[in-house]
């Protein structure tokens, strides 16, 4: 945020040589590190605060409901049907949304249930807890109140959708502050990189300097350090958690399907509703969301049977153990969910991605989706990980590893370190500002220089084409700085411009 000692007097190189007053790109490009700093760090630490609770969904929900997902395995399970049945005539009111199959011997069969709700990472509203051997319902769990998933809503929209009205709003919002994120590592990066004699230190340039008297310094360094040592993983954690947003991904998504790189094999029937549109965003890994939906066929009566030795008459609908059965015919063991067709044409679809929530830290690798008809169980079509195009290849499993999903724990680790790093520069940055005690707002005063300000508007232009929402809004803060501010004098003072003042 603030990486030299006195926004009034000349900068001290950042590896402790004092050299004369940078020049003015420099003095600019220092000014708008503080103010991407002041606008994104309060967001940043929510973001980071979120993301740590999602990152550790595993362990706080096995603590949390131990209680509702382990049974005591028995000798023989209960059909699905029948522990269908049992959540039906107990919540009779609330459809059911999707199944998970127990885990493992000693996991509970979760079927999600719509209440009402809003929606969200996991399917909307309800989620209960059923013993595979007794039929019987251990427990029952509101999404609302489940800590990964207020955790998840407050990253994704801020939780707009419920002061606001509409989780759109939210994603904007943090679709800019994430630009903002983007400029605000670009400008450190070269405010921190070595210049002169002193650039050839490692102390100040890659370890920070404690044995010095001045505790700014200290404090300046653990910044300094910490945001470079740590940039390619903000970078990282910025682009991957953008992919969902509503302009930049929706237009990175655009760009995956004008070069035919999502499923290469069904573009022909892009006409159909996709997962995302279905199923609902968040529910499913990015590439599985942008599939098509494969719809069933006629419920007639003389159709093939599928699922193994069941019968019944496809007239009615497969049976939910038939379906089961073709899905495990068809690859998928543990570790997937099951989601009920959403009208007469739709059909079952299943799902594997790292997230499932019965078995999360699954690899992006071992990704795969079915569908099934919803009158035969015949199996319509599967797509697997090897069947995406580059972009989607890419973009799921740069979220796997941006979730810490990838690895397991090793992703776990990976990822938790990368955050404390980002609220340990963000907490170091707030420190600085705080030791100096400015006067006024406190941001780098600017100096006369046309072509600071030329380089300026050139990187304003170039931000606006990759971050539209960054390009607007720097467009609107240079008209505030440079044509407003600047002519009211307490707020040009406040806010460390000269009254004479022409450029950055």
């Amino acid at each position: 945020m603030d990486p030299n000692p006195s926004s009034d007097q000349p900068e001290g190189d950042i590896a402790g040589e004092e050299v004369r007053p940078r020049s003015a790109l420099y003095r600019a490009v220092w000014r708008w590190h503080f103010y991407a700093g002041m606008f994104a760090i309060p967001v940043i630490v929510i973001l980071s605060i979120s993301g740590i609770i999602y990152l550790l969904k595993p362990q706080i929900e096995g603590v949390l409901y131990h209680g509702q997902t382990t049974d005591t395995p028995g000798d023989l399970t209960v059909s699905y049907e029948k522990q269908l049945e049992a959540v039906q005539e107990r919540y009779p009111d609330m459809p059911v949304l999707a199944m998970e199959p127990p885990a493992s011997a000693s996991r509970a069969t979760r079927f999600h249930l719509d209440n009402g709700g809003t929606g969200g990472f996991e399917p909307a509203g309800q989620t209960v807890f059923v013993n595979p051997y007794t039929a019987e319902i251990e427990g029952t769990r509101n999404n609302a109140y489940n800590p990964a998933q207020i955790a998840v809503q407050i990253h994704g929209s801020l939780m707009t959708a419920n002061w606001l009205g509409d989780a759109k709003w939210g994603d904007y919002f943090i679709e800019l502050i994430a630009g903002w994120t983007v400029v605000l590592v670009v400008t450190g990066v070269y405010l921190w990189w070595p210049r002169g004699r002193g650039g050839r230190r490692l102390k100040g340039v890659l370890i920070p300097r404690f044995n010095l008297g001045g505790s700014r310094i200290k404090w300046r360094d653990v910044h300094a350090v910490t945001g470079v040592m740590f940039a390619f993983i903000f970078m990282f954690f910025l682009i991957t958690g953008m992919m969902w947003t509503n302009i930049w991904g929706a237009k990175y998504g655009e760009a995956a399907a004008s070069f035919n790189e999502t499923f290469p094999e069904v573009a022909s029937e892009s006409t159909l509703p996709t997962v995302g549109e279905t199923v609902g965003e968040g529910r499913t890994s990015w590439a599985q969301s942008q599939l098509p939906v494969l719809p069933s066929g006629k419920p007639v009566g003389d159709r093939e049977h599928h699922g193994g030795s069941i019968e019944w008459d496809p007239s009615a609908g497969a049976p939910l153990d038939a379906v089961v059965a073709t899905a495990q015919e068809n690859g998928f063991s543990t570790g997937y969910a099951l989601w009920w067709p959403e009208d007469e044409v739709g059909s079952w679809a299943v799902f594997r991605y790292p997230d499932t929530g019965s078995k999360p830290n699954q690899s992006a690798l071992d990704e795969k989706v079915l569908f099934i008809d919803q009158y035969t169980a015949a199996p319509i079509g599967s797509y697997s990980f090897g069947d995406y195009g580059v972009f989607a290849m890419a973009t799921d499993f740069g979220i796997s590893l941006h979730e810490g999903r990838e690895w397991g724990l090793i992703s776990q680790f990976l990822a938790l370190s990368g955050t404390l790093a980002i609220l340990t520069s963000s907490a170091t940055a707030v420190v600085m500002w705080y030791k100096r005690r400015p006067q006024g707002l406190g941001a780098p005063r600017r100096i006369y220089s046309p072509s600071a300000m030329a380089g300026l508007v050139a990187i304003t232009l170039t931000l606006g084409v990759f971050f539209p929402l960054v390009g607007l809004s720097l467009v609107a803060l240079l008209i505030i700085d440079f044509a407003i501010l600047r002519n009211i004098p307490p707020l040009a003072r406040f806010f460390g411009i000269s009254s004479r003042s022409a450029a950055a």
